[in-house]
């Protein structure tokens, strides 16, 4: 079980729609829960993971805070077009960071992964991580 989605792996952030300096979209991927994203309070926010090369996913897991809505659209292109939805869920709130993971039914072979918060339970949003497990 390998999360392929860090830097080190060659995963990268081709597309985040709020950008913040001090917690840029590239701290999902680092590796460090202590680091994260934070929105910059409209929503809905979308952000797109590209691993290095197409791969078979048995599940994704996120830490986060205050989302409330999130949609996973994922890709198997090149290019990240032509998405369709993956999962939705309704994160329950909690006071600490928010710990979702989404077993995939079988092993489902992905490219590019673009997260989509639909809401939240706050105006601001912060994402520390996002892994992407393979078989």
């Amino acid at each position: 079980m390998t999360n392929v989605a860090l830097l080190q792996k060659g995963a990268r952030i081709p597309l985040c729609t709020a950008n913040n300096e001090e917690h840029p979209a590239a701290n999902i991927l680092d590796g460090n829960n202590s680091t994260f994203w934070l929105s910059t309070g409209l929503f809905p926010q979308e952000i797109i993971i590209s691993l290095s090369q197409s791969s078979l996913v048995t599940s994704i897991s996120i830490l986060c805070s205050h989302v409330k809505e999130l949609l996973i659209e994922k890709s198997v292109n090149e290019d990240a077009g032509d998405l369709e939805n993956l999962l939705r869920s309704e994160l329950e709130f909690q006071e600490t960071l928010q710990k979702q993971e989404f077993k995939l039914s079988s092993p489902t072979l992905i490219r590019h992964i673009k997260l989509i918060i639909q809401s939240g339970y706050d105006h601001f949003v912060s994402i520390n991580s996002v892994t992407v497990v393979t078989s």
